[in-house]
C-alpha cells in the first residue's frame, strides 16, 4: 500500500515532514546542551566566589 493511501501524503510530504521532525530534535537537543554549558558555568562561577569568601574568612575551601 502506497504512503498516499495509507496516510494520504505523498512520499514527498512524508520526507519532508520527517526532515522538520528530525530538525526540532536536533534543535532541542543543541538548546539542553547549550542550557547545560550556562548551568556548568554558573556553578563554576559560584564555586569559586565560595573559595575567595573563604579565603578570606582565613579558612581554607576544602573546610567549607
Amino acid at each position: 500500500m502506497s504512503l498516499r493511501d495509507r496516510l494520504g501524503i505523498s512520499y514527498k510530504d512524508a520526507c519532508h515532514r520527517l526532515y522538520l521532525a528530525e530538525l526540532e530534535r536536533l534543535k532541542a537537543e543543541s538548546d539542553s546542551l547549550l542550557g547545560l554549558e550556562q548551568l556548568e558555568q554558573n556553578i563554576e562561577n559560584a564555586l569559586s566566589m565560595v573559595a575567595k569568601v573563604a579565603e578570606g574568612n582565613g579558612n581554607n575551601a576544602e573546610e567549607l
